[in-house]
């Protein structure tokens, strides 16, 4: 009898244990409830700077609070995953709450990957990468989620798009999940389930397709820090489950993701 409830232990902990990697074309998940552990099976686990905090999040689980110097650096042997940064194309996939912050002066990073080095007298958050952000403080005021990519170093963004639509205000003290993807000749941002069909582009357009096999810097990659023109600066809020695929979400996918969370 024993034996049998240990049996039947070790095969619950076995199913708990694969159930957030059970997708192949999930290459990386930090669902943030064990820390920075990657639950993928490239278990590219990250490190944790500062002392957020878990709290309870809209999902199954825990959210990590981010209280504004605060961040997680990935790293597998002082580098960028390698499964991460030869990806042409894809998907990211993260869940946020922002607590306020002020549009005139910053920016709140979700996700930031690039160069380790910030750039003297910079545009922005320029670093030859990638920066999923909300605000863009100081150049145009905006309560928006930006997804903004590099593929030079310390210069204006190649390609940028923000929530420029009726859902795309971004509210302090609520959640939201957002995706964004990249196809062989497109990209697509979804919010809460939904298309960001009037996205603004501020440079380049919805057929540039660049990903972080394109990026220039594959220095660093942080969860809750980045740069904004010349200084560092933190999320101030919650974070909970991103993940990276390797293939392009679509609505649907989307969607199912979102709907998910119940």
């Amino acid at each position: 009898m024993k034996f049998n409830i240990l049996l039947l232990l070790v095969f619950i902990s076995v199913i708990s244990c694969s159930k957030k990697t059970s997708d192949p074309s999930i290459v990386a998940h930090w669902s943030l409830d064990n820390g920075a552990k990657d639950e993928s099976t490239y278990q590219s686990h990250g490190k944790i700077f500062g002392d957020p905090v878990h709290v309870n999040s809209i999902l199954k689980g825990k959210a990590l609070d981010f209280n504004g110097n605060d961040f997680i650096e990935i790293t597998v042997d002082g580098k960028t995953p390698s499964q991460i940064n030869d990806l042409s194309t894809g998907s990211i996939s993260l869940w946020f709450k922002a607590r306020s912050w002020d549009v005139n002066t910053t920016i709140l990073p979700i996700l930031y990957y690039g160069g380790n080095d910030i750039c003297q007298d910079a545009f922005d958050g320029t670093n030859g990468g990638m920066i999923i952000e909300v605000g863009h403080g100081g150049i145009f005021p905006s309560e928006n989620i930006f997804f903004t990519v590099y593929d030079k170093p310390c210069e204006y963004p190649t390609m940028c798009f923000d929530s420029n639509d009726g859902i795309g205000i971004i509210e302090p003290e609520k959640w939201y999940h957002f995706v964004v993807t990249v196809g062989d000749n497109y990209n697509v941002g979804y919010l809460n389930g939904q298309e960001l069909s009037n996205r603004r582009y501020n440079f380049q357009s919805d057929s540039t397709s660049l990903f972080f096999k394109d990026f220039i810097s594959h220095d660093k990659m942080w969860i809750g820090k980045g740069y904004w023109k010349d200084k560092e600066v933190f999320f101030d809020g919650l974070i909970d489950d991103v993940r990276i695929y390797n293939k392009p979400l679509s609505l649907e996918d989307a969607k199912k993701i979102y709907n998910s969370k119940i």
